[in-house]
């Protein structure tokens, strides 16, 4: 790749392809959302697929329609063409040979928060005109179809708008700009993206890098056999680095107008502790000392100061390395840290404050590290999400248990890292990855009649939004979905048996090991038999819910008995305040103000009664329906499954009763708190796998 092609001056270049965007519509069809069997007047005509679509999964073998062909969905980008169109898909339908070709429209099109920023930045397709093969308009025509009408339902059955979220995620960026570029020498036509991020350019809060770029001065530097190519101006590093250290500003005391970089504690609270000071920031390319030859990775360099009470303030370096690693192309990431002192704190400070606030992400998670903790690994893979290796255009859900994320996936055929900063260029594939839903809790268990448990219920509480959900009677090439059994009677509640849940975890396709809390005991013969188990996201919700339900009925009730009186006292005190009469939307604000903090005020005395916990507690015991056996438990602990927290698992040997078994059981920590001990807590004797 020519890097001295990369003059646009904007701060980022991408450039794609006819071929990319084949791979857009070619993802839209592996999940549906572009059909490839359509009605006509005499039934339905399929869409052909290309034979040689490069997949990172396999396709579902049951898909419809299993029609391919060498020659369909080839995407150009041209120029001139009297509709205004930018690009000619051909399509072969009904027959092999047959084609309707489709002429669009790809514009960039975006929101505007209310900062000025651009943000949601997407390609707006529109399908301008068709043409079809002679045979294939005969067979229309004789359908009784126009080929108006065709355009009607093609225009209505295209997604109208492709998100490209690599570009302004995390409100980073200031200015997106598109043009078509002609080809060079002999290679291909390309749409080039240009994007400016919002760069500091001083520690002071309002200066931020000028508008910068030209469109007109960027070049086509997309070679021939790629799909894509992506570039960042030289000097861009550097200034993202500055940008970087001017996000640690603050203002000192004294009043001279000047700043420092103090390190606080609590890196998001500018009142916490400040326990250092930052020198500087680098982000740069990786290269091996022993031989001075490029490696490919990104360093990024913290230096600073490290504040010691009662001796001399050590000087730290914290190196953080992203190691890039191909398999095939694709591209996934590991990391190396490295840090010149035992610093412990330092570095939790760094990596959380300093890679959380850097707003771009590598798509990719990064291997595990001993240094780091899960918080931090997840800070650490969102960083760098300018680099468009992985573009994601649909999040599906085809199962209650996760979701897939459908995406575009670059084979990097060429990957720089140097002075002038990162490029790569390379082939477009279909990829998806899998998510799984937060808010999925293990709710309760499902019996024999010989009292076995057959499988175990989860509460899928759909609250995920912009998302699709999918007919699961419909099977399409890139369709993941696991099997199921629905609740007949309570349609929140799927299961899964022990084997299945074990299956999802090492796949990622259900949330991880469940924490639960012991609530209640059931004894025999002074030993417990049964617990009743629910997990702290459970306890949560309806301690939410007790508290809102509060503070409605408490306002309800406060407006109906003293809602004329406070209108009244919030009207003389707004008039003895203006020294004239107020106006109703005034008055109506003042209202607001005085009913908030009367039912602040009871709210604060209902938490400190008893019957606050009373309701609490009712309200929890009101959803527990896990009702197992310890050794239950225990065995499912052991698989990765739940976590009883608090209690340790234990190993019994029975020597009375089958010797030589053994079976699993809990046992108290000791503290200085029995009441929470097993045996200690509430008992019961009902069955509450009872639908609640």
């Amino acid at each position: 790749m020519d890097q001295s092609l990369v003059n646009s001056g904007f701060d980022v270049e991408l450039l794609i392809g006819g071929r990319y965007v084949a791979y857009m519509l070619l993802s839209f069809s592996e999940t549906g959302s572009l059909p490839l069997r359509v009605p006509n007047g005499a039934g339905f005509v399929d869409i052909f697929q290309p034979n040689d679509v490069d997949r990172l999964y396999t396709s579902q073998p049951d898909a419809i329609p299993a029609v391919a062909s060498p020659d369909s969905f080839k995407t150009e980008l041209i120029f001139g063409h009297p509709t205004g169109a930018n690009v000619r898909v051909d399509v072969e339908a009904a027959f092999p040979g047959e084609f309707i070709t489709a002429f669009a429209s790809f514009e960039l099109i975006h929101d505007t928060d209310s900062q000025g920023n651009q943000t949601n930045h997407r390609m707006h397709l529109s399908v301008l005109a068709i043409e079809l093969t002679p045979n294939l308009l005969a067979l229309l025509l004789a359908s009784g179809q126009t080929v108006d009408q065709v355009l009607a339902q093609i225009q209505s059955q295209v997604p109208a708008d492709i998100p490209l979220p690599f570009i302004g995620a995390g409100g980073q960026v200031t200015s997106v700009a598109l043009r078509q570029l002609p080809s060079l020498d002999g290679g291909p036509v390309a749409i080039g993206v240009y994007l400016n991020l919002l760069l500091r350019g001083g520690p002071e809060p309002d200066n931020f890098l000028p508008d910068r770029g030209d469109i007109f001065q960027g070049m086509n530097f997309l070679e021939e056999g790629k799909d894509i190519a992506f570039a960042v101006r030289d000097g861009f590093l550097k200034d993202l680095s500055a940008h970087e250290k001017f996000l640690f500003a603050a203002p000192k005391d004294d009043g001279s107008g000047e700043f420092f970089f103090p390190m606080r504690r609590d890196f998001f609270d500018p009142q916490s502790e400040v326990i250092g000071q930052l020198f500087g920031v680098s982000i740069a390319p990786g290269f091996n000392p022993q031989n001075g030859q490029l490696t490919g990775e990104i360093t990024v360099k913290i230096e600073g100061e490290y504040f010691v009470d009662n001796f001399f303030d050590p000087d730290f370096t914290f190196t953080l390395t992203l190691v890039p690693n191909f398999d095939d192309g694709v591209i996934t990431w590991s990391h190396r840290t490295d840090l010149d002192s035992t610093l412990a704190e330092v570095l939790s400070f760094v990596v959380l404050g300093f890679v959380g606030l850097i707003g771009y992400a590598i798509a990719a998670d990064v291997i595990a590290d001993d240094v780091l903790d899960d918080d931090q690994q997840k800070q650490m893979s969102q960083f760098l999400e300018s680099l468009p290796v992985r573009v994601p255009l649909e999040l599906i859900r085809w199962d209650p248990f996760y979701l897939t994320k459908h995406e575009v996936v670059t084979r990097v055929d060429e990957w720089i890292v140097n002075g002038k900063g990162i490029a790569f260029t390379g082939r477009a594939c279909l990829g998806k990855e899998t998510e799984p839903v937060d808010h999925v809790v293990l709710r309760t268990e499902v019996r024999n009649s010989l009292f076995e448990i057959e499988r175990y219920e989860y509460r899928v509480r759909d609250q995920v939004r912009n998302v699709v959900p999918r007919d699961p009677s419909q099977t399409f090439s890139a369709t993941d979905r696991l099997t199921w059994i629905q609740n007949a009677t309570d349609p929140i509640l799927f299961g899964l048996t022990d084997a299945e849940i074990v299956a999802r975890l090492d796949e990622k396709k259900i949330i991880g090991r469940q924490d639960l809390l012991p609530k209640k005991v059931h004894l025999d013969d002074h030993k417990i038999f049964r617990m009743l188990c629910i997990t702290p996201l459970e306890v949560k919700e309806q301690i939410r819910i007790v508290e809102n339900r509060f503070k409605s009925e408490t306002r309800t009730q406060i407006s109906n008995d003293q809602g004329a009186a406070l209108r009244e006292e919030a009207r003389l005190e707004l008039e003895a305040e203006l020294g004239m009469p107020p106006t109703q939307a005034q008055i109506d604000e003042r209202f607001r103000q005085k009913l908030d903090a009367l039912v602040k005020e009871a709210f604060d005395a209902y938490k400190e009664s008893a019957q606050y916990e009373q309701d609490i507690e009712a309200a929890v015991d009101a959803v527990l329906r896990l009702d197992m056996a310890p050794n239950e438990y225990g065995l499912l602990q052991r698989r990765g499954i739940l976590q009883v927290v608090g209690f340790d698992l234990i190993e019994r040997h029975n020597r009375k009763f089958r010797p030589g078994t053994t079976i699993l059981y809990y046992r108290d920590r000791p503290d200085f708190d029995p009441r929470d001990n097993l045996l200690n807590m509430l008992k019961y004797a009902v069955d509450h796998s009872v639908s609640n």
